[in-house]
């Protein structure tokens, strides 16, 4: 089966790492299922093309267990905790969703969580299970497109168990495309380590993953309250803001050329036209319009409007489309590479991200042909007429880094808590060649 000429058989497999992970695992699977089953607005979508699309994310991301009684789709994922309850909640959120997951696709240590400790998640002994369960859904699909790792940076379990998966991954797949969604705490801190933790975290999987894509709970925490206007967000509803910017980019669309592309966006392209410079692994996800599901109906957006605001949002660094900087003094982010998928109403006759194509925006050295990507699909996504989203190989996350590792910098200067990673066989040196990796990483963006 194909949808629009590419093939749907690439399926992609996901882990969910640690209670970060599962929580945005089964929203995850649950938007796209929704988005996908959900009636289109009809001049968007022909019938036809809506049954393709279907086929094309249950093929991708869900498989079905010939013979079972139970025939409702099956997630293509492996749950993995130190404890019990995510899982739980994940699996049993699942069945009230449609779907559901593998049961023997799951694992968890029998002990109650790392402890927000890196040092224990990343020593904990459980390889073998884990490759094995991979190995499972791997057998379970025609042709695995690659990974996709959805954890922390914050606790024990997400980053540092999530960190050694990711590396486990790398050895026994070499040649799979492998992806890490990783969630940036919030700046007022989550947990007393969170620093150490996301610090050890991208030294270990910058060399690993082929593409880190971050996002700041933070600046989710801002488009819940100014523009879905909760004013007191739970995690849930963050984790929905999530899963929705990750669907806008992760179901099926077309690449550049006509209907006949056979350029896979779902993880492909994410790898090939946005990180291709091996120095450069830090991405962002930003989506709009971003309204409530009552305001969506009345939203009259056109394509310029969206690729505009768009367009702003990426020089700023802002999650929302509103309060931004548009003075020619304003401190712009350069882009080494940017990915456009723009969804609905006369997308395929009427877009133009060419706004997105301006030298000025990149580097010199950066190939013109290189700079932009931009795919479409005329079926709307979650009952929007119009959305746009971008994902971003750019200086957007120099901030939440230079925060990072300056308020690790300061804790390790005076010994705060070190002897907790010590005692799981971290030694000092370790931090030391953490802030070296990170403080490069840090350098080769500011330079672009």
């Amino acid at each position: 089966a194909e949808y629009m000429g590419i093939p749907s058989k690439m399926s992609i497999i996901t882990l969910q790492v640690g209670q970060c992970g599962n929580q945005i695992g089964s929203e995850l699977f649950s938007t796209l299922l929704r988005d996908a089953s959900s009636t289109p607005i009809v001049a968007c979508c022909s019938p036809t093309l809506n049954e393709e699309f279907l086929e094309a994310v249950l093929s991708r991301f869900f498989h079905r267990e010939e013979g079972s009684r139970d025939q409702k789709p099956i997630a293509r994922s492996v749950l993995i905790d130190t404890e019990q309850k995510a899982i739980h909640h994940a699996m049993s959120r699942s069945r009230d969703a449609g779907w559901r997951y593998d049961t023997d696709c799951t694992l968890t240590q029998q002990r109650r969580g790392s402890g927000n400790n890196w040092a224990l998640g990343y020593r904990t002994s459980c390889r073998d299970d884990v490759m094995e369960l991979v190995r499972k859904q791997t057998e379970r699909s025609d042709i695995c497109s690659g990974f996709l790792v959805l954890m922390s940076l914050a606790g024990g379990t997400g980053s540092g168990l999530g960190t050694r998966i990711t590396e486990w991954l790398r050895s026994d797949y070499p040649n799979k495309f492998l992806v890490n969604q990783v969630t940036w705490p919030f700046d007022s801190g989550e947990v007393i380590v969170q620093n150490y933790n996301a610090l050890l975290t991208l030294s270990h999987i910058y060399s690993q993953s082929d593409a880190i894509l971050a996002m700041d709970n933070s600046q989710l925490y801002d488009v819940c309250r100014k523009r879905l206007h909760l004013k007191h967000a739970s995690l849930s509803e963050i984790n929905r803001v999530i899963c929705h910017h990750l669907a806008a980019v992760l179901q099926p669309c077309v690449g550049p050329g006509n209907s006949s592309s056979s350029l896979n966006p779902a993880l492909g392209s994410l790898i090939h036209t946005l990180t291709p410079h091996y120095a450069y692994k830090l991405l962002s996800l930003r989506c709009i319009p971003q309204l409530s599901e009552h305001a969506r109906q009345y939203s009259t957006e056109t394509w310029p409007c969206l690729v505009k605001y768009l367009r702003q949002m990426v020089l700023v660094n802002s999650a929302i489309d509103e309060g931004m900087d548009w003075g020619s003094n304003a401190c712009y982010m350069r882009s080494l590479s940017n990915l456009l998928v723009a969804r609905g109403r006369d997308v395929i006759e009427r877009f133009d991200g060419s706004l997105f194509n301006e030298s000025r925006l990149y580097p010199s050295w950066m190939a013109p042909d290189d700079r932009l990507t931009v795919c479409k699909s005329s079926r709307s996504l979650q009952g929007y007429e119009r959305c746009v989203a971008v994902v971003s190989n750019s200086q957007a996350p120099v901030s939440s880094l230079d925060k990072v590792i300056n308020r690790a910098w300061d804790m390790f200067c005076s010994k705060a808590f070190v002897h907790q990673y010590l005692a799981y066989g971290l030694a000092e040196e370790d931090f030391v060649t953490s802030f070296a990796i990170n403080e490069q990483i840090l350098a080769n963006y500011k330079a672009l």
